[in-house]
């Protein structure tokens, strides 16, 4: 009753719960702030309203899934971001946990919804930094080579005697204007 209300409200995650259908059947504080819409503007409302038109088709089919099967988990997949849409338009990406539950006798679906820009962002920071490193250890991999090669050059042509071997004495390299 209200003291579950109150703690709904409190969630720092949005919440909304759906019916079987897809239609808005509640809506926390949290998500009225990431949505940018008041409850009584998402309640009786179907959930595509939040989500962009291009993957409106897509969600249908999960929907419908989720329906047969609900139980507990994430939407998320890997390499796939989840995309949700605020009601001026910007599109918000999210992290969605899933879970059936019961509305007065009723299946619903309660999706616990959070803002992943921030989580987005550092990844993909990470990854363009990751994409650097990898570019400059190949670079420096190929001067190391480079300098290597022009030892070589070096050891090889110097008109003196030069040898390497092991702790039991027996040579492995002698430079070729000696061998």
């Amino acid at each position: 009753g209200k003291r579950f209300r109150h703690f709904v409200q409190a969630l720092p995650d949005a919440l909304i719960i759906t019916d079987h259908e897809g239609g808005i059947q509640y809506v926390n504080s949290a998500a009225e702030h990431m949505f940018g819409y008041a409850a009584a503007d998402l309640e009786g409302k179907d959930i595509d309203i939040l989500i962009p038109e291009r993957f409106r088709s897509r969600h249908g089919r999960f929907d419908r899934d989720y329906v047969a099967t609900p139980t507990h988990r994430t939407m998320q997949r890997r390499g796939v971001e989840i995309v949700a849409l605020k009601r001026d338009g910007a599109e918000l990406p999210v992290d969605v946990g899933l879970n059936p539950v019961d509305m007065n006798g009723k299946k619903a679906i309660a999706a616990s919804i959070r803002d992943a820009t921030a989580r987005v962002e550092a990844e993909g920071s990470l990854r363009r930094m990751t994409e650097e490193l990898e570019e400059r250890v190949a670079e420096r991999t190929r001067r190391i080579r480079e300098q290597a090669e022009e030892n070589q050059f070096v050891l090889d042509n110097i008109p003196v005697l030069i040898w390497k071997s092991d702790p039991t004495g027996k040579v492995n390299y002698v430079n070729r204007e000696w061998e």
